[in-house]
This record gives C-alpha cells, structure tokens and sequence, in this order.
C-alpha cells in the first residue's frame, strides 16, 4: 500500500508527517500542500488517511 494525497483539497496541516510512524518519514509539509517523498517507507498503518482532515489522503493497493 502507499498514500496519494490529492493536491486540489491538501491543506498542507502536516498531520500526515506528524503522524506517521514510518523512518524515513513518508511525508514532507510546507505551509501548501504536504508531499508524498519515501513511498516504498510506508508500512500501510493508514494512520495518515485517518488523521487527514480534508480527507485529502487515499491509499492504493499495490
């Protein structure tokens, strides 16, 4: 499994980086919009789609 954050509805909170457990971390935020940048680091806790709230974070089976 691995994120997609759609770009159009991210606010760019950086929840997705706060939360993730994974090292590296999967996420880069800047003030914007928040950046997928370590796929392959996921560990498909879903805990970034969870806490997304612009619901802007969906993962996709691989």
């Amino acid at each position: 499994m691995r994120p997609v954050i759609d770009h159009d509805t991210c606010i760019g909170c950086g929840n997705c980086h706060n939360v993730c457990p994974a090292e590296p971390n999967v996420f880069e935020a800047d003030d914007h919009h928040c950046q997928v940048i370590h796929p392959e680091a996921c560990t498909g806790c879903m805990e970034c789609e969870v806490n997304c709230p612009a619901s802007s974070i969906r993962m996709l089976d691989e």
